[in-house]
């Protein structure tokens, strides 16, 4: 029986979707699919329409997906939000949205409260809500549930000499076959980062919290957490830092804008080193996942590590179910449920966080994603 045909149409701001590409890649290197790329400006009509050739990708790459009589062009979102859902909806057969809610694709009303959040601070988001829904009207039923951001894939260290040549004869090689890419190279850095990130699952705790952070989205929420953090210190070891960023209107509600004088935010010393390694050496991951309503790959890393991690009750659907893979949802609004849950990090054995990478393996690996894709366009 022939194999699927996955064409990716590669364009330079598709990095929240490596994770995806390197599970087709995997896939393709195992046999059981056929998996092929060129850049989206140059491919040729009748693989894309030319409002997708045309478009300005921004964390969205168009795949098309062919098996037999079939063939289905289907849009990736790789943003963190509903909010910045793509006008490219319009001219796909299916849109994964790493960020998707059900209800919004279905088209029900605006419920996105959290606990904390104060009718100022929601105005601006049910606005944008109502207004993408009368904007995309009936294309929104082609939203599917997808996998969340994954851990960042593009990563090198620096290359030798000899490699250095053998990568740049590569490229030129791949020239001559135009407009098709030579993506074994990207694989070959994906598996490293892959087998990379795999080592430091091993490392042991030494911290209870470590995060480094920035000031965006509802700045009051996030300057809580740490203060949080910093009165937990004295207890706990928790190395943690908020770094100043002008915050935008609708993140403020009536709120004043913090003052850039009050920041960074340093507890226990801050964030010094290797952040990866730092968070695989501790027992909790702590997140304010609440802005924009999706989380960040750094929330993914941490459940691959195999973290317990406390973050906003989650607004958004995946494959599966992400308490399988660590996360506690925080509903009280005040981050109250933060001492319990050190204390919880603190009696978990090995076997509970080995468990836990095993099951995000099973459910949520890059394989899983690719898997999930194709069945789902092919369906």
């Amino acid at each position: 029986m022939s194999r699927p045909v996955v064409t990716w149409f590669a364009n330079n701001h598709e990095h929240s979707l490596h994770y995806a590409k390197f599970g087709l890649m995997a896939m393709a290197r195992a046999g059981e699919i056929r998996f092929l790329e060129c850049p989206n400006a140059t491919a040729s009509a009748d693989l894309l329409p030319e409002a997708v050739r045309c478009h300005q990708h921004r964390r969205t790459v168009a795949v098309r997906i062919t098996h037999g009589a079939s063939s289905r062009l289907v849009i990736l979102d790789g943003e963190d939000s509903i909010f910045q859902t793509s006008p490219l909806i319009e001219h796909c057969d299916l849109y994964f949205s790493c960020s998707y809610r059900r209800k919004f694709f279905e088209g029900a009303p605006f419920d996105l409260t959290l606990p904390w959040q104060t009718d100022c601070e929601l105005a601006h988001y049910q606005k944008k809500y109502t207004d993408l829904q009368n904007q995309f009207g009936t294309h929104l039923c082609k939203g599917r549930a997808f996998v969340p951001i994954g851990p960042n894939l593009e990563w090198e260290r620096p290359n030798g000499f000899f490699k250095a040549k053998t990568l740049a004869l590569r490229h030129r090689l791949s020239q001559l076959r135009a407009p098709w890419i030579d993506w074994g190279v990207q694989c070959d850095r994906f598996e490293r980062r892959w087998a990379h990130l795999h080592t430091l699952r091993s490392q042991q705790p030494v911290h209870d919290v470590v995060l480094k952070d920035s000031l965006w989205g509802w700045p009051r929420h996030r300057v809580a957490l740490h203060r949080q953090l910093a009165e937990l210190s004295a207890d706990f070891s928790i190395r943690a830092e908020l770094h100043y960023r002008v915050a935008a209107p609708c993140e403020l509600g009536t709120q004043p804008a913090p003052d850039p004088a009050d920041f960074p935010m340093i507890t226990g010393g801050g964030v010094a080193g290797d952040y990866e390694s730092l968070l695989a050496a501790s027992r909790l991951g702590v997140f304010a996942t609440g802005f924009h309503y999706g989380c960040r790959n750094i929330v993914t890393l941490s459940w691959f590590l195999g973290l317990r991690t406390l973050v906003d009750p989650p607004s958004f659907e995946a494959i599966y179910d992400f308490t399988e893979v660590g996360a506690r949802p925080h509903i009280s609004g005040s981050w109250a449920e933060l001492p319990a849950e050190l204390h919880a990090a603190r009696e978990e054995t090995p076997d509970t966080r080995r468990a836990r990478q095993q099951r995000f393996d099973e459910v949520a690996s890059p394989s899983r994603a690719a898997r999930h894709l194709i069945a789902q366009a092919l369906a």
